[in-house]
């Protein structure tokens, strides 16, 4: 999700940025669905893509 919010900003001064995951993160990549909260996290960040490509976000404006 940084990296759509980035890229649809005006940018000048190129800000680069590194993602690195948690290092005690316990999600599953090959079962995340099988659990409640894996699969809303999972949710919660393609909706957030999902909103700043409708525009929809505070963040976009």
């Amino acid at each position: 999700r940084v990296k759509v919010i980035w890229s649809r900003q005006d940018r000048e001064d190129h800000i680069e940025g590194l993602v690195v995951p948690a290092p005690n993160d316990d999600f599953s990549v090959d079962g995340w669905w099988r659990r409640r909260r894996a699969a809303e996290a999972v949710l919660h960040e393609y909706l957030g893509i999902l909103v700043i490509y409708l525009g929809i976000s505070e963040l976009m404006r």
